[in-house]
């Protein structure tokens, strides 16, 4: 996970009082917006819009999200879709499935001691991911039981 932060503006600081609040601490990258940086290539290619500030997430949700960019159905006639790419992401996300399990034993949340913002992204993850097949494993016992406890919170369903 990678935040791609200029020091200065009202969203940026918003997402680091987040983080301060939370007690988590995420690698940054300074982007100098006044020099347009985050407008130019190669920042574009995070954020098309060059907007600040950018996650950079390199947990489960961008393989399941290209998996249902280019797998799914919905986007079969809204999108030139790449299939090959789409089962690239699928594998992408099996492999971080069984990472992820291995992280879960013998806690309860993903990145904190209580339920968090990375949680809140894997676990919609995690529900997008049923659109194209991407399901949790049974015999991945920890990611399993994580899911099943995010999945009855009652903001679940929000």
């Amino acid at each position: 996970m990678l935040l791609y932060d200029p020091p200065a503006g009202m969203n940026p600081r918003r997402v680091r009082i987040f983080l301060a609040e939370k007690g988590v601490t995420v690698p940054m990258r300074t982007v100098d917006a006044a020099a347009d940086v985050n407008r130019k290539s190669p920042f574009l290619a995070l954020n098309p819009l060059g907007e600040l500030p950018v996650l950079e997430l390199d947990q489960i949700a961008q393989p399941i999200g290209d998996a249902f960019l280019h797998c799914g159905e919905f986007y079969s006639t809204r999108l030139n879709q790449l299939p090959a790419f789409g089962e690239f992401c699928r594998q992408r996300a099996a492999e971080a499935f069984a990472w992820l399990n291995g992280e879960l034993a013998g806690r309860e949340f993903i990145a904190t001691d209580g339920y968090s913002m990375t949680d809140i992204v894997a676990q919609c993850a995690f529900v997008l991911g049923k659109a194209v097949g991407l399901r949790i494993p049974p015999e991945l016992t920890g990611l399993t039981r994580w899911f099943a406890a995010v999945s009855t919170r009652p903001t679940a369903r929000a």
